[in-house]
């Protein structure tokens, strides 16, 4: 059983005018009720780190890193006590994709994410392409005789976010992954109201409200693991 995870960073579960509304493939998977689209998931936390650290850990954010601005050196270490661990033991190969160094560093322990020297020289964000180009590359090596978690998070802002997923999704169609793998697509959190932020002059850790806590959400599973019926779920 192989087992995709995308996640799009800052991505709303609503339309706005700017790149952090709902990004159309989320739109197109609701529509196709192929899966479970959740219209109403809440955040643990309105920032990309602490929200990760929920993801993979099953608990509260501030019980990992209770002060963001604190040098990463003092982040305690997730690798006795995440859900990962539970792939390793039924022998998964475990790889992802991050978009910054910074997550690198947060979960190099435990998602085996894909490095090399330069590809963050300056502190770079990867972009959509890039992103995709890597993805192709150790998509390629995945053998169908075992299983496979792969975890791929996408930077925020990128206008092309949208058509890489398509193609990757595009991809594991093609090649059967799609009927019978686990696919996640979700964003982290979502996103500040711009005139709230304005008027109140909040930072990003302290923007916790309504719109900064609802991200978009999809899943589907193959049916040897489920037989319900793929629909929304509005609460």
């Amino acid at each position: 059983m192989n087992i995709f995870w995308i996640v799009t960073d800052s991505i709303c579960n609503y339309e706005r005018s700017d790149l952090h509304g709902l990004l159309p493939i989320y739109k197109k998977l609701k529509k196709s009720n192929e899966g479970f689209y959740f219209e109403d998931a809440v955040s643990q936390f309105p920032s990309t780190a602490l929200s990760l650290f929920s993801f993979f850990t099953g608990r509260f954010s501030y019980y990992i890193f209770p002060d963001f601005y604190r040098d990463i050196e003092n982040l305690r270490s997730l690798k006795d006590e995440n859900m990962i661990t539970a792939l390793k033991d039924k022998n998964y190969n475990i790889e992802s994709i991050l978009f910054w160094k910074e997550g690198v560093e947060f979960f190099k322990n435990i998602l085996n994410p894909y490095y090399t020297d330069d590809m963050y020289f300056g502190d770079h964000w990867l972009n959509a392409k890039e992103i995709f180009d890597i993805f192709k590359d150790r998509y390629q090596k995945i053998s169908k005789n075992e299983n496979n978690f792969l975890f791929v998070f996408f930077r925020p802002s990128d206008p092309k976010v949208d058509l890489y997923i398509n193609r990757i999704f595009d991809i594991l169609r093609k090649d059967n992954y799609w009927e019978h793998s686990i696919i996640i697509l979700n964003s982290d959190h979502g996103y500040y109201d711009k005139n709230l932020y304005k008027k109140i002059k909040l930072l990003h850790f302290d923007d916790i409200h309504q719109k900064s806590l609802q991200p978009a959400m999809f899943m589907k599973f193959p049916k040897s693991l489920t037989n319900a019926a793929p629909r929304i779920i509005k609460k």
